[in-house]
């Protein structure tokens, strides 16, 4: 079974500018975002893994527009390894907590 991650950019006015659909199968999911100064985004969560029922911490980089520019997993396969929050100390330096 696949699952789709959905991602919109929502503006002051609650108007979407612009929304996307990642194509993944292990049961992802996004809890926080940061916007960068380039207009993208990092977007942390978690993902399934393929071997057991834990997950692996999921971080993704996606541009103004939301293409995907970088997507990284973090953890061990037997454990739940997610991220709650990110925060930004720079554009490329970050602090992520689950």
């Amino acid at each position: 079974m696949k699952y789709y991650l959905i991602f919109a950019l929502l503006i002051i006015t609650f108007l979407s500018a612009w929304d996307r659909t990642y194509d993944y199968v292990r049961g992802e999911s996004f809890y926080d975002l940061i916007e960068l100064s380039d207009g993208g985004f990092i977007l942390v969560g978690y993902s399934g893994t393929s071997t057991t029922s834990a997950a692996n911490l999921l971080m993704m980089r996606v541009d103004a527009d939301g293409d995907v520019l970088w997507s990284n997993l973090y953890g061990d396969d037997y454990k739940w390894d997610y991220a709650k929050r990110i925060i930004a100390v720079d554009d490329t330096n970050f602090i992520v907590c689950g």
